[in-house]
């Protein structure tokens, strides 16, 4: 994997979590 491809993961994973937080 890319730098590039991690740091689209990190922030898909962030909104994912940001949501999960929000539906709480």
């Amino acid at each position: 994997m890319t730098s590039e491809n991690m740091k689209t993961d990190n922030i898909s994973i962030k909104v994912l979590y940001g949501n999960f937080i929000f539906n709480f």
